[in-house]
């Protein structure tokens, strides 16, 4: 059995793009054939596949409704092919993905192991998706929603914090494409067309104006133009300008009335597209959290922060079917960067979490 380390190493070595289907059904099958070569006995493994996404979901006793599931996407985002050669720099694990979130996934597919071989009675389970870093549709939104995969907590170290933080608020996005429909003519004769970008841009300043006028880090809900495309030719008027709006929402409330702004400007010439899923909220006087807080204190003899994110993770699902998420992270830095990089003592010491959670949620609300 490897260590949490050299196993990270091993995933990197795959390649586990979002984009490249091949490589993220090979990190699956690498999964599958390390947990049955180490398990004593064999667990319940199946590979779900959706429009060529693969999920791996594990489970000792129930496959679809464990008690507790250990969580871990397995997709990374891009990079140059240096970054997939894992190496070690004074206690830190350099690589592609190793800090979101191969590093936390090794760790939690050695959790599994352990605890299986070390009580198969424990009803736990290990959910594997592979499109967390391309909004999780495929993955955890079609387990949850068609394979109904229905687990009673979810510890998820997906955070972009480290392990002396639980996060109880992430931010949902809305990805709003706006059309605006023109009509082409030269550009030396405008008044025989019509243009249009002004329409485009009056639109997103309405819009924009809905919004609070916020430049600073604090906690809110935030609008980001990501990306515009209009017109093939510079002496031409386009037949049709988009822009793309980036909008990260801190509330369910907010993010309903930011649905309603958007759906005021559709008209016969302006189109709106919307791919969207709300924030996560969780209380922190949750017993799930409590336990979590409780375990994480005496692990790291520290006080330990509860704090909300301006990311999001796959735990937006879980809340749609009331799932509660426990996340929180490994120490990370460059994470989507060059030399991405994740701090190796406390890759093990989420081990020690992971397994102490687990035995002590089966004692306090199981038994």
């Amino acid at each position: 059995m490897l260590s949490n380390v050299n196993l990270c190493i091993e995933l990197i070595k795959l390649k586990p793009i979002s984009s490249q289907q091949d490589n993220l059904s090979k990190i699956c099958d690498f999964v599958s054939e390390y947990i049955q070569k180490n398990c004593h006995q064999l667990p319940k493994i199946q590979k779900i596949i959706h429009k060529q996404y693969p999920s791996l979901i594990v489970g000792s006793q129930n496959l679809l409704n464990p008690s507790v599931c250990l969580y871990a996407h397995l997709d990374v985002v891009d990079a140059s092919l240096e970054q997939f050669e894992a190496k070690i720099e004074d206690n830190w694990l350099i690589g592609r993905g190793s800090g979101d979130m191969l590093g936390a996934a090794a760790a939690s597919i050695n959790t599994f192991i352990k605890l299986f071989n070390k009580n198969p009675n424990l009803n736990i389970g290990l959910f594997l998706p592979c499109d967390e870093e391309i909004g999780g549709s495929h993955g955890t939104k079609h387990c949850l929603e068609s394979f109904k995969y229905n687990p009673e907590s979810v510890l998820m170290p997906d955070s972009g914090s480290g392990l002396d933080k639980i996060v109880i608020g992430q931010k949902g996005f809305i990805v709003a494409t706006i059309s605006c429909k023109g009509f082409s003519c030269h550009s030396s004769r405008p008044w025989e067309g019509k243009n249009p970008i002004p329409k485009l841009i009056e639109v997103f300043h309405n819009i924009q104006k809905e919004f609070p006028n916020n430049q600073n880090s604090d906690y809110h809900s935030t609008i980001a133009p990501t990306q515009i495309h209009s017109g093939e030719s510079v002496n031409q008027i386009p037949n049709q300008a988009k822009l793309t709006l980036d909008i990260r929402t801190c509330s369910s409330k907010e993010h309903n009335n930011i649905l309603n702004i958007l759906n005021k400007y559709h008209s016969e010439t302006v189109k709106i597209d919307i791919f969207e899923s709300p924030a996560f909220n969780i209380s922190s006087g949750h017993p799930h959290i409590d336990l979590a807080k409780e375990m994480l204190n005496k692990l790291l003899n520290t006080e330990i922060a509860i704090i909300k994110e301006h990311g999001g993770s796959d735990a937006r699902y879980f809340q749609k079917k009331a799932i509660p998420c426990i996340i929180n992270g490994i120490k990370k830095e460059n994470s989507h960067g060059n030399n991405e990089k994740a701090y190796i003592p406390e890759i093990d010491q989420y081990e020690e979490f992971a397994t102490e959670y687990i035995q002590k949620y089966h004692e306090k609300f199981i038994n």
